[in-house]
């Protein structure tokens, strides 16, 4: 298993350098105005990813291994539906962009959704190795999409449309492979719904909180991209992906890997241990974060311009890596609400917090302060609320049942 866990890493290593290069490659091949869209879409479309599976796919880690296989199944009819139906929304709401581009941003939101719910499988399966691949092999297939398109001069939207089209099939060949549904158990629409309903309680609870989080992390960086000049929300989405590099690297995979260990020890009610698990995920990624993030601000603010093309952000970088290293701390432990079922208080907790960002992006927009403040204060909230859920989750641990 630690082999296997130490491929992953290596193989998300390697995604993740890939990734930055592709977006390096963007942000010099695109003009300002489509690199600019090029962000909007990524973060929009990550923004509305909870919509795609309405955490059905987190039914497959909360529940006994019985049902697991009904879970995906659900998971994935509602995937199609809200594939559909987000089509249908989508090309009303921006018929003046034309049908190849809501087809392609269909795509990216039917693949996002897709990437939650293959995600979900192998961790509850325990196959991290093959997510490694998986996951190396899609964004393998978006550098070629790049470098193609670049070659032959494609269109824009033509660009967006193999973007998304490339991994949906790389994930389609591995679901094959994985042989982890049948196309009955799909077709099952009357099991599946009854499956749903009585389930419904969960959902109806998760859902909201689940887009008041994804409204936080995510609608941040596209109200920058949109609020903000093209020039600072195109800088501050190079900055961000290039920061939140270790969050896509090492944050998530800690938090793949906690899901599976955490609820593997809360549905055999080993709570103490459970806890033990939360504890030392935490810490482990809290010291991994101070040090990580210190090295990378070193390196970043001795090479802005080559990696910007701007030398005098060194401060914009050293605030960018404090937001994104509390985020790198507290996300793989963020899941612990939801795991618990403990709904009712993760709506709460997040309708505070994005009442708060909003409340902040207020303040800002009255008095246009410097954008540096503003990144600031947004990360001591973003503090504040995190470690009012690491202490509140821990107790609640102790007594939890699902």
């Amino acid at each position: 298993m630690r082999k296997a866990r130490l491929a992953f890493f290596l193989l998300n290593a390697l995604s993740q350098a890939i990734s930055l290069l592709i977006v390096f490659s963007l942000s010099r091949l695109l003009n300002e105005s489509d690199f600019n869209l090029f962000g909007k879409c990524i973060t929009g479309l990550a923004l509305l990813t909870i919509l795609s599976h309405c955490n059905t796919s987190l039914l497959m880690q909360v529940k006994s291994d019985a049902e697991v296989r009904r879970a995906n199944s659900a998971s994935f009819m509602v995937l199609c539906f809200s594939g559909i139906a987000f089509f249908v929304i989508f090309s009303i709401l921006n018929s003046f962009e034309g049908v190849l581009f809501a087809i392609s941003i269909t795509l990216g939101f039917f693949y996002n959704g897709l990437n939650v719910a293959y995600t979900n499988i192998l961790i509850r399966d325990k196959l991290v190795l093959k997510m490694g691949s998986w996951k190396f092999f899609c964004i393998l297939s978006q550098l070629l999409v790049v470098f193609g398109c670049y070659l032959f001069s494609v269109y824009f939207y033509i660009f967006i449309f193999l973007y998304f089209l490339f991994p949906i099939l790389v994930t389609t060949l591995f679901i094959i492979d994985s042989r982890v549904l049948s196309r009955n158990m799909i077709l099952q629409f009357e099991e599946n719904l009854v499956y749903l309903k009585n389930n419904l309680g969960f959902l109806k609870k998760s859902v909201p909180s689940s887009i008041l989080n994804s409204v936080s992390l995510h609608g941040v960086t596209y109200s920058i991209l949109a609020l903000f000049s093209n020039e600072i929300g195109n800088l501050f989405f190079l900055i961000a992906r290039v920061v939140a590099g270790p969050i896509s690297l090492i944050s998530m995979l800690l938090s793949q890997l906690f899901t599976g260990d955490f609820t593997e020890k809360i549905r055999a009610g080993l709570n103490e241990r459970a806890l033990q698990t939360y504890n030392k995920y935490f810490f482990f990624s809290l010291s991994l974060g101070v040090v990580g993030y210190s090295l990378l601000f070193f390196v970043l603010s001795l090479n802005s311009y080559l990696f910007f093309g701007e030398s005098n952000i060194v401060l914009l970088i050293f605030i960018s890596c404090i937001f994104y290293c509390i985020r790198f701390v507290f996300i793989p432990t963020m899941l612990t609400g939801l795991l618990l079922e403990k709904a009712g208080f993760m709506l709460i907790w997040e309708s505070a917090r994005c009442l708060s960002l909003l409340l902040l992006f207020l303040i800002f927009y009255i008095f246009e302060s410097k954008f540096e403040l503003f990144l600031s204060l947004l990360s001591i909230v973003y503090l504040c609320f995190y470690l009012m859920h690491f202490f509140i989750m821990k107790r609640a641990i102790l007594h939890a049942k699902i």
